[in-house]
């Protein structure tokens, strides 16, 4: 009780009300106890119904209840002060003091936050995987959340009312974004191509397959953009990555995770096919085997990506598939092209770069002799078209991207001159 060691001493004058409840001659003590226990909101309770669950409250957990502390201390110097002739007047007429009701705002939000989130059941899409050729499709699952506006005000009602009772809670009806319908209805072949494979070299297959696993059944939602890079996950041991040949600032090289470009290399050119939205894309800086000019997707982590969107109503799921051979992609989703469109890509050679030659002095070789260490090769810029014809006609031509790749120099090693050989095998 605040403020009331001044007067803690002093006794109520009789006649002296506080609500109306009759608190003369009691000390503040005596006063709190009586009120409390003629306090109309002591014993409710407001009880929420969820279904077969229910959550009970007092009205104390809302704060609710009068200011009984302020109005005793009035009392206490109401009485200290008021004189003889005063309180003879008091006997036939009672001095009223008003403890304002009131309940907390604050404490409503949190109980209706808390039985929020018990209630709450996240909805999940529908999704589907291929399995062995065939698609296996699971239903959806509804959620629920709670109506907090409408159980807020039948609390703030009650507390109001200063009457408890039963609140039969609104649950309403979480639909998720992709039901079973709509997988169902992407099942069509909307894109596909293939790429030779090598498993003989046992480090560039096993990135290669590890990364085939983490693309196949990978499902992009409409309007959704899938990243390469976070479908491969980063390219480290701890991810079953190892050390492979690859290209690294334009030079053959070796690193961890060498190889998979293969994988989205393959990719892009099965999206162009199912004509989907390439976010994100970048060629080789030197032209790859596996690939046709200008058809080619390389990434770096941190740096290079290869975006691919799906830009239609309807998911679309990647297959990977892996032989001994070969490397295919086939993208599914909800065919909406009419049966007689077709599209197929050509490149274009714009302009050739030719390669450096670079001569290097080496003692293994007499003077005046050289030897080619290797041929090099042009450079080049190509040109990507995607051609789309309607009923056998060409339609439209459509560039797709242009592509720089670098020329790789060429090297020849040369004998030295007489007398330019130092005793520690350099040249002067």
């Amino acid at each position: 009780m605040k403020n009331l060691l001044i007067v803690m001493a002093l006794i109520i004058l009789p006649n002296v009300f506080i609500n109306d409840v009759d608190v003369g001659g009691l000390d503040a003590d005596a006063a709190l106890i009586r009120l409390f226990e003629a306090c109309p909101v002591r014993n409710e309770q407001i009880i929420v119904l969820a279904g077969d669950t229910q959550y009970e409250y007092a009205f104390a957990d809302f704060d609710a209840g009068c200011g009984f502390d302020d109005a005793i201390e009035e009392a206490l110097k109401f009485s200290e002060r008021t004189g003889f002739f005063a309180k003879l007047r008091m006997r036939k007429n009672p001095h009223h003091i008003v403890a304002e009701y009131s309940y907390c705002t604050l404490k409503i939000d949190g109980v209706v936050a808390e039985i929020a989130n018990k209630l709450y059941i996240n909805p999940k899409d529908a999704s589907y995987l291929i399995v062995d050729g065939e698609f296996n499709i699971t239903n959806e699952v509804d959620g629920q959340e709670l109506d907090k506006i409408d159980l807020t005000e039948h609390i703030i009602a009650m507390l109001g009312n200063k009457k408890g009772g039963k609140i039969h809670v609104v649950l309403n009806k979480i639909v998720p974004k992709m039901r079973k319908e709509d997988f169902e209805k992407s099942t069509q072949l909307l894109g596909s191509f293939t790429t030779p494979f090598d498993a003989t070299n046992p480090s560039r297959a096993k990135n290669i397959k590890t990364a085939n696993g983490r693309l196949d059944n990978t499902v992009i939602l409409p309007k959704e953009v899938m990243s390469s890079c976070a479908v491969f996950k980063p390219r480290n041991e701890a991810n079953g990555y190892v050390s492979a040949g690859q290209i690294v600032h334009g030079l053959p090289d070796v690193g961890i995770g060498g190889g998979i470009c293969q994988i989205t290399s393959t990719l892009y050119m099965a999206a162009l096919y199912a004509e989907m939205g390439i976010v994100e894309r970048k060629n080789h800086s030197l032209m790859v085997s596996y690939m046709s000019p200008a058809t080619d997707a390389t990434i770096a982590e941190g740096a290079i990506d290869l975006k691919i969107k799906n830009e239609s109503e309807y998911p679309m799921i990647i297959q990977s598939i892996l032989t001994n051979h070969s490397h295919t992609i086939n993208i599914f989703g909800h065919e909406s092209r009419s049966a007689d469109r077709h599209v197929h890509f050509e490149y274009n050679l714009i302009e050739t770069t030719p390669p450096e030659v670079k001569i290097i002095e080496t003692p293994e070789l007499p003077y005046g002799i050289t030897q080619i260490a290797h041929q090099g090769a042009d450079g080049a810029k190509y040109e990507l078209y995607k051609i789309i014809t309607q009923s056998g006609h060409d339609e439209k031509r459509v560039k797709i991207n242009t592509s720089v790749y670098r020329p790789i120099p060429r090297i020849v090693h040369t004998g030295l001159q007489i007398g330019t050989l130092k005793e520690n095998g350099t040249t002067q």
